[in-house]
């Protein structure tokens, strides 16, 4: 899939639109494994979030800020939001994950164990409901912290964009294979990108491959960088993410935070508000 994409997509905001509306629209048909139906409007019944977190060396404290302020997010959109029934969680890093269960090691594998330096270094799953991922089933305060503790010892050449399109893509979504269920068929996107790092492919084919896979309207995109905007100061290997930024901005739901805010209340409090746009009031 990301081959095909990469030699048909065209660069530019209007050909990842175009391939929204020859596709028929956002939403899926028919009813999904839970029994909810695809197709008409999104109602936010059920809500997948997928975290992106770098594991770079220079994104410690950046972790420690996301295990530390995350229920402010999640705990925020199910309080803002009275139609969420269900939620998937799902963590993966920015490169491939060698400290992973042997099925979950590929880039935009699911996080399942982490180990490392300044990692929980434990297992985290198989969750609750036998999954790779969590569900409102889950005790969060154990299970994120643990999963997104992923630490520092991943690869400086991050692949923040590939990642999360490999991740809701064949062949890891895949009948019995590391993400399978995942990503529901009329459930709302919710993607959280954390990185200190630029995007590292075209904006554009990044995003017409997220649509591709999920839908335009169905996909709320937070950015937490180093954005042109931010004032985040730059070392340790970090970079403006001057095309992450334009990847968000492709999507009618998106926000750009700043990844060097002191804590990520207020940032997490913002992204709540861009969450409740995309579904019914």
């Amino acid at each position: 899939m990301l081959v095909g994409l990469a030699l048909s997509c065209a660069c530019g905001r209007s050909p990842v639109l175009s391939l929204h509306r020859e596709s028929g629209g956002s939403r899926g048909s028919g009813a999904d494994d839970d029994g909810h139906e695809g197709g008409g409007v999104q109602t936010c019944a059920d809500v997948d979030f997928l975290f992106v977190i770098d594991n770079s060396g220079s994104m410690a404290d950046n972790q420690n800020k996301l295990v530390a302020n995350y229920d402010v997010f999640i705990g925020g959109i199910e309080d803002a939001i009275d139609s969420v029934e269900s939620m998937h969680v799902g963590v993966i890093t920015t490169d491939a994950y060698p400290h992973n269960v042997a099925d979950c090691r590929a880039l935009g594998g699911l996080v399942v164990a982490t180990g490392g330096s300044q990692s929980s270094a434990k297992k985290c799953g198989p969750y609750v409901d036998g999954h790779n991922f969590m569900t409102e089933n889950d005790d969060l305060d154990r299970a994120f912290r643990c999963a997104a503790q992923v630490g520092v010892d991943g690869s400086g050449a991050e692949s923040p964009l590939t990642g999360p399109l490999a991740a809701i893509s064949s062949p890891l979504t895949d009948a019995d294979q590391c993400n399978a269920g995942l990503v529901r068929d009329g459930a709302l996107l919710v993607l959280v990108i954390i990185t200190d790092e630029e995007a590292e492919v075209d904006p554009a084919f990044a995003a017409s491959g997220i649509i591709a896979a999920k839908g335009l309207d169905d996909t709320v995109v937070v950015l937490l960088a180093n954005t042109p905007e931010s004032d985040c100061a730059i070392g340790g290997g970090a970079q403006v993410g001057e095309g992450l930024a334009s990847f968000v901005s492709i999507f009618p739901h998106g926000f750009v935070g700043p990844i060097c805010a002191a804590d990520y209340t207020e940032v997490f409090t913002q992204a709540v508000d861009v969450v409740k746009e995309a579904c019914p009031s």
